[in-house]
């Protein structure tokens, strides 16, 4: 779609399909309410999953959403190595049920999203749902932090079983908000996720002051959540967006950015008697006491990983060696799927995100409109992965980060590529010698019948 240079406001074309499932799925994220099948749990956005499970399967197997490509074998693979790795660790009939809850979490999520979102007018249904589900959660967040009461759950228990609440400490004098997910910590990566999603991504399609207002419904249930993660991830997004702003007429700002990071991270190392990892915890933690904690998390947790490199501890996955002191929290991502899985487990899935990163950033020729909403998504995926190393996901956000990566990975066959434009430039410069060799042909063919006649 083209545009001037004023933004037009998005109108979706004729062949631009959304699903119903999407907002659907979405909504059912921030529904705290489950119900019991045997010893099974399930909430309302598992059993979208589970009714969408081979459904999607079969769609992207046969190729209905785009060729597979190396994004979605990274994903199969560690998924089956995290379904193996628990399979090993115990009976079968212990391991069934976390087998079938990674199916559905991991790799179900993301062919939702991989799926169901396949061009503009999908993933800005994506983007609106997520605004919207922000707006309806503002209120319940202001009066959990202010009340120390959690009204959304309250009123879902009037339906029936429901999370419990999460009893944490104060920081800053505010009790922190939990709303519809089992921890503040979940509820605050989850906010804080979308916002460049809503203040670039809807720059097509809502106008300024919709957005702008949405932006700081991003803010303060990010910050209503207290989380040290949470506020990591919407502050990486300010920093870039900014960074991005201020150097908007340099085509080299974000290798500049990645230069700039990389001698800080050497000065750090050269200059402090601690490891910039220890710096970087204790900096961007409310108190030296989880600051320490994280450091001992990493410490104990890496050796756990040393220990049973290949496929962790499995369904013991809780039962790392740490001081009697510690609990078995792990605030860290990256670690807890290395610790319970194995570190193969976390090299298919890190590589899965950051392939899907180079591939969206390698595209060039872009639409403003699809070029807006990849820097959304880039910007916000960066955002989540520094947060969840300080942070684990688990349940609906952890669902909520797989189908959101599920859902960019159309963007990565937008455009061009590099190669593409090689290939094209390339023509353009052979065509006029190929036309001259033409015409110069036609002339000889014409003075050959002139002589004949």
């Amino acid at each position: 779609m083209k545009t001037n240079t004023k933004t037009q406001k998005y109108t979706p074309r004729s062949d631009e399909k959304t699903s119903v499932f999407v907002p659907l799925f979405i909504f059912c994220l921030i529904i705290p309410s489950f119900v019991h099948i045997g010893s099974v749990r399930l909430t309302p956005y598992l059993l979208i999953l589970m009714a969408l499970f081979f459904p999607c399967l079969f769609t992207w197997i046969r190729g209905a959403a785009g060729k597979v490509n190396l994004i979605d074998v990274l994903i199969v693979a560690a998924t089956i190595w995290q379904c193996l790795a628990l399979i090993l660790s115990a009976d079968l009939s212990r391991t069934i049920e976390p087998v079938g809850i990674v199916l559905l979490q991991f790799l179900g999520a993301y062919l939702v999203g991989r799926t169901l979102v396949r061009n503009k007018a999908g993933f800005v249904a994506l983007i609106r749902s997520f605004g919207i589900t922000l707006m309806i959660l503002l209120p319940f967040s202001v009066i959990e932090t202010l009340t120390a009461r959690n009204v959304y759950l309250n009123l879902f228990k009037i339906i029936g079983p429901v999370h419990q609440e999460s009893l944490m400490e104060p920081r800053l004098g505010l009790d922190r908000a939990q709303v519809a997910f089992e921890h503040p910590i979940l509820f605050g990566v989850y906010c804080a996720s979308g916002f460049a999603l809503v203040l670039v991504g809807l720059k097509h399609v809502w106008p300024t002051l919709l957005r702008q207002f949405s932006s700081v419904v991003v803010m303060t249930t990010t910050f209503l959540s207290l989380s040290t993660g949470a506020l990591l991830a919407l502050t990486t997004q300010m920093g870039i967006l900014c960074w991005g702003f201020v150097f908007r007429r340099s085509e080299a700002r974000w290798k500049i950015l990645g230069a700039c990071f990389t001698c800080a991270y050497v000065f750090v190392d050269v200059v402090s008697n601690r490891t910039p990892f220890h710096v970087f915890v204790d900096y961007m933690t409310f108190n030296q006491g989880t600051a320490y904690n994280r450091i001992l998390i990493w410490e104990y947790g890496t050796a756990s990983v040393g220990k049973y490199p290949f496929f962790g501890l499995g369904i013991f996955g809780d039962e790392w060696e740490r001081p009697y002191f510690m609990s078995p929290s792990m605030d860290n991502f990256w670690l807890v799927i290395a610790v319970r899985y194995g570190f193969p487990a976390f090299f298919l899935l890190a590589a899965a995100f950051v392939v899907l990163l180079f591939r969206m950033g390698m595209r060039k020729q872009l639409d403003e409109m699809t070029s807006d909403l990849r820097a959304a998504a880039i910007i916000s995926l960066i955002g989540v992965f520094f947060a969840i190393c300080s942070v684990h996901l688990w349940n609906a956000t952890m669902c909520w980060l797989m189908f959101l990566a599920g859902s960019c990975v159309w963007m990565t066959n937008e455009g061009s590529s590099l190669k593409e434009i090689k290939i094209s430039e390339s023509k353009k410069v052979h065509q006029p010698h190929a036309n001259k060799s033409a015409r110069a042909l036609r002339h000889k063919r014409n003075i050959s019948r002139r002589e004949d006649a």
